[in-house]
Formats: C-alpha cells, sequence, structure tokens
C-alpha cells in the first residue's frame, strides 16, 4: 500500500511551516493545512491527472504539471514547488480530471497567511476559488475526461509569503472543507486524489541589466552603444530593468549597484531624469526601463545612464519595485566585472543541502559526491589552476576531511583546452563518507598564480553563509517538547487535560507504525498516568515532526507532578534522545 504524506516545509525561502494537527470542525478549514495521514485505502474513483497554472497579466505559465496519472495524495514535496505567484495579478488554473459515476473538482489557495482554506464564500477573489460538478457513468477506475478553468485573483492586500494551492477531485458528495475528501476529516478511504502545490507570494520584482552571471568588461561605459572590442563588435547595454508584463502607471522602482564584493559602497545609482529622485516613476504602462540618469562613482553624468566600473570583482545590483498599493518587493542580482586573469568558484553541486529549501540527508558510512563548478571570470584565457575541498563539523568548526585538490593544466594534457573567459568547468572530488551523524560544511576554493581578485576564490564567499549538509542514520526519531502540559503550568484537581507532545523524525526514512508512551509521577515516585499513542506515518523531511495527542489525563489530587514522554520505535539505534520530560502543578479547583 503506498502512503502519501504532506512533508514539512520550513524553509528559511524564506522557511514554510505547516503543522497537520486536525482540530473540531468549525467555519473555517478544519485543520492548519491539514493532510491526510489517517487516510490508508485510497481508491482511483476520481483523479487528476494534470493542473496547469497561468499568470493572466504577465503570459506567463507558473505550474504545468501535467499527465501524472492517480497519486492519492501528491504532498508539496510531490510536486516540486515552491512557485511564485505575483501579487496583484490574475491567474486561470486548468485542471484535467475524471471521476467514477458522479463527483466534483475542488480548488483552494490560502490567500491570508494563516494556514488554512477557508470554506466560504466561494470565487475567484476567495480562498475557496470553485468547484465543478460531472456525472461520468460507471467507469472505474476513473480516468481524466474533463478540463475544467478556473479564473482567480492574487489581490494587493494579499501578504508576501508562503501558502499553499490545493486541487481535489472526490467521488459522489459535495464537500466545502479543504480537508475532506470523502466522509469526514481522517476518513481511512480515499475516494479520489489531492494534489498540493507550496505557494510563494511575492511583489512582481524586475529582472535587471546587469543580472546574475553577467561578466561585465572592467573601464568600459556601458552606453547604449554597439563597439568593436577585443576584436569583437559588442553591446555596451544600458543598465536596465524589465517586468514580466506592463507595470501601471506610478509605479516606482529604484535602482542601485554596490561593490566590488565585499565592500557594500553604493557606486551607481539610478535616478529619476525628471525630479532626480532616487525613486523612478513610471508616467505611463511600462515594461522595461532603460536607466536614463544616475550618480556615483561608477555613473558618468546625471544626463546619462551609463555605468563605468573602475575596479574588478563581483557587483550586486538591486532593485526595488513599489506598487500602487504601497507594497514593494526587492531582488538582488550578482554580476562580475572581469579583470584581466581571474578565477571563481562559481556554484556547489554537491552535496546537496540540509537547509530550505529540501532538508535532504545522506546515511551514515555511504558516499557522498563532493563536486563544484568554477569559471573563469577574467578576459584572458587560463591554462592552470588547482581546486581545494575541506569539510568541516557544524557544531565543533573542527576540520574533518581534506579531499584530494583537483589540478586542471592544460599544458601538461594535450587533450585540455584552456578555459576560456566566461566558460564553466565542473570539478569532482573523492566521495566523503563518515560513520558520524550531525551537521558538517563544505567550503571550494579555487587556486590561480596571476589571480588578480581573492573575493570570489572560495564558496561560499569569505562573507556568505556556511553551506551546511547532514549526515544521519536511516532511522532516528526524537523527542521534541510538551506543548501540554507545558513547564510550571498550574492544573486544576479532577479537570480533565489532554497532554500533547512534540516528537521528531531525523532519520532519512519515513518511520511507520510509531508508538509514544506517556508516565506521570507524583512526588514521591507513584504512577497517576500511564498512557500510549500512535502514529501510523512521522515522515522524515520538511514536515518531520508531528504532535502527538495522549488520551485525557484526570490528576485527583494537588501537587507538583513530573510526567515524560516516548517515542517506541524498534528501529531506532539512537535512545539518548527519545524522551522529554515537564513538570507541573496540580491545585484545588474553585
Amino acid at each position: 500500500m503506498k502512503t502519501f504524506r504532506l512533508n514539512k516545509l520550513s524553509a528559511g525561502l524564506m522557511t514554510i511551516l505547516m503543522s497537520l494537527i486536525f482540530v473540531a470542525t468549525s467555519n473555517k478549514a478544519d485543520a492548519q493545512y491539514c493532510g491526510f495521514d489517517g487516510t490508508q485505502y485510497w481508491n482511483q474513483y476520481a483523479i487528476i491527472n494534470s493542473v496547469t497554472v497561468n499568470d493572466v497579466t504577465e503570459g506567463a505559465t507558473i505550474i504545468d504539471r501535467t499527465n501524472t496519472g492517480y497519486e492519492g495524495w501528491a504532498t508539496v514535496d510531490d510536486t516540486e514547488g515552491p512557485y511564485d505567484m505575483n501579487i496583484g495579478n490574475d491567474y486561470e488554473i486548468q485542471v484535467e480530471w475524471g471521476v467514477y459515476y458522479r463527483g466534483y473538482v475542488r480548488v483552494y489557495l490560502d490567500k491570508n497567511d494563516d494556514q488554512r482554506w477557508e470554506r466560504s464564500p466561494i470565487g475567484p477573489d476567495e480562498e475557496f476559488i470553485g468547484y465543478r460538478f460531472k456525472s461520468a457513468g460507471f467507469t472505474y477506475p476513473a480516468r481524466p475526461a474533463y478540463t475544467d478553468v478556473f479564473p482567480f485573483t492574487v489581490g494587493d492586500d494579499v501578504p508576501e509569503g508562503p501558502s499553499v494551492l490545493r486541487v481535489m477531485a472526490n467521488y459522489s458528495n459535495f464537500y466545502t472543507d479543504a480537508c475532506t475528501l470523502y466522509g469526514y476529516p481522517g476518513y481511512r478511504w480515499g475516494y479520489g486524489e489531492i494534489e498540493d502545490y507550496a505557494i510563494n507570494f511575492q511583489a512582481p520584482v524586475p529582472e535587471t541589466y546587469p543580472t546574475a552571471g553577467n561578466i561585465l568588461f572592467n573601464n568600459q561605459r556601458y552606453d547604449g552603444t554597439t563597439r568593436m572590442f577585443n576584436g569583437e563588435m559588442v553591446d555596451f547595454r544600458l543598465p536596465s530593468v524589465e517586468s514580466k508584463g506592463p507595470q501601471p502607471t506610478g509605479t516606482r522602482i529604484e535602482y542601485w549597484i554596490t561593490g566590488p564584493l565585499p565592500s557594500n559602497e553604493v557606486v551607481y545609482r539610478a535616478l529619476d531624469p525628471n525630479t532626480g529622485s532616487q525613486s523612478i516613476e513610471y508616467t505611463s504602462p511600462t515594461q522595461s526601463y532603460t536607466m536614463q540618469s544616475a550618480t556615483g562613482p561608477a555613473s558618468v553624468s546625471t544626463s546619462e545612464g551609463t555605468f563605468k566600473a573602475s575596479k574588478g570583482g563581483e557587483y550586486k545590483v538591486h532593485v526595488k519595485l513599489t506598487k500602487l498599493s504601497g507594497k514593494s518587493a526587492q531582488g538582488i542580482n550578482v554580476f562580475t566585472v572581469a579583470n584581466n586573469y581571474d578565477m571563481s568558484v562559481a556554484g556547489i553541486v554537491s552535496p546537496r543541502t540540509s537547509r530550505f529549501p529540501r532538508f535532504f540527508k545522506y546515511l551514515v558510512n555511504t558516499n557522498i559526491a563532493v563536486t563544484c563548478q568554477v569559471q573563469n571570470t577574467g578576459l584572458n584565457p587560463v591554462k592552470k589552476y588547482e581546486v581545494t575541498a575541506k569539510i568541516y563539523n557544524a557544531k565543533t568548526n573542527a576540520l574533518v576531511s581534506t579531499q584530494p585538490k583537483v589540478v586542471f593544466d592544460s599544458d601538461s594534457d594535450p587533450n585540455i583546452d584552456p578555459i576560456q573567459s566566461g566558460e564553466k568547468h565542473e570539478v569532482s572530488f573523492a566521495a566523503f563518507q563518515t560513520p558520524f551523524t550531525g551537521e558538517y560544511y563544505v567550503k571550494y576554493e579555487v587556486s590561480y598564480t596571476f589571480d588578480e581578485e581573492e573575493y570570489n576564490n572560495t564558496l561560499p564567499r569569505p562573507d556568505g553563509e556556511k553551506y551546511y549538509f547532514e549526515v544521519q542514520y536511516n532511522d532516528q526519531l526524537s523527542a521534541g517538547t510538551f506543548k501540554a502540559p507545558i513547564a510550571g503550568e498550574i492544573l486544576k484537581v479532577n479537570k480533565p487535560t489532554s497532554p500533547i507532545v512534540e516528537f521528531l523524525n531525523n532519520g532519512i526514512s519515513d518511520a511507520s507504525n510509531v508508538n509514544f508512551h506517556m508516565v506521570v509521577k507524583d512526588e514521591a515516585g507513584n504512577q497517576v498516568y500511564n498512557e500510549v499513542s500512535f502514529l501510523e506515518d512521522l515522515p522524515q523531511g520538511r514536515y518531520n515532526s508531528k504532535l502527538v495527542t495522549f488520551p485525557n489525563m484526570i490528576i485527583r489530587k494537588p501537587g507538583t507532578y513530573t510526567a515524560c514522554s516516548w517515542v517506541d520505535y524498534p528501529y531506532d539505534i539512537v535512545n539518548d534522545d527519545d524522551t522529554t520530560c515537564v513538570t507541573f502543578e496540580v491545585e484545588l479547583g474553585i
């Protein structure tokens, strides 16, 4: 039997946090991004075969997930997001689906950042976007036979940040609740299909020139002309921005360049040619805008938008867009101004990070690929360079491993050509493995005799965040904290309390059929409560924590009590983190 889960978003994406706690039915959805872990038996009484989301305002396709077949519950991890949606735009979602006998397709989108879906009202401007009914006849299993389109909006009042789009197709009855596929939340039989998509609401940030990966020439005027340079015709473009669609009159942008890194000096700032303001106002609907005035040491004159750098290195171009509503968004791209000779580490291919967005973990004692990308960011070919990789313990910062260095030498190897300006090479080292669990970080460095810029020789950069990866056991469950009762809480004699404890899966595999215990003792060590709870699934990854609820607890006498809860999982070989305890008080009631 295949089990489908809503795995945990953190994200830091900025971090996406979702909870799978079922609560009582109300006028809102029954859960905070409720999942379907309670569904054990999936049946293809309805199917979602394709989902496409188009940004009508900007003419762009946001989601295009087609011919997926029957998946039961496709979680946010299965659907590969997060997907960016621009605030203030109009959209259409197209769903190809089918049903046995009769049923419904429903579409929901959380628009107010409360981690749940409203069940009413229904419409393009609401969280319950819409539904369609079909009477299909008696064909089982259900086959995709219908395509329905739902228009919807992401209004200017929608807050920036994470959300979830849910598409549901179910057999028979109509439900307004996004937590109900059939019957009621937590129903064991799944007569249909659900697809969840991680969404990131953002104010639309325009693309920039220069942009990430661009290599510009040092001491050259980027003034909008095309002229001969180094024997070739080169387009020396003016700094500019371009949105995916026209932005309305009154939209404002700010544009500035800082560097060379690690310096944060503003070397170029665009100005409004009409007012001289740092905030440039669009006087008509505008999709692309070329800078017409600028100030700063890398500008030429306030009467033109020319950019001319006098130092090589990496620079940041910043752009901020402010909509008429006052909502704004800001983006940063890193580009290079080339020296004559410069090699840089351009990217990390492996290990895969344990942090947002994928939260990947490696198994102990297995080979972990160690690979980076280097780039010639200078103007001239490079014949010889060396690359090193060092791995550190994230907790102690101790050096754990220095991989054998890789030497690129086109003079010694006739099969290798010099690396040309702008060209990238992938560099693979000996694999890393360890029997010790925990987080590590890796640092890559390229060395070149004639290198003129040190800042970009390492990745992460000297002022950048460490690049973490994690090694764990296959099965490693741990206790988190008590959510009820909490430390020092005062309960009442003879009043029922439902204990709740957080547990986590820190391993690399999902855990199934997990038992949890809880014991409460008084000051004399006498047991006053001893219960067991159970989870069918505790997934790893983004959604690796769950709240476990125990049967009601009733304390008959006042006093000080200690509650301890632990996980009981036979495959968990690390037991020193399985238990959590809390001390609380009980007093006489009123």
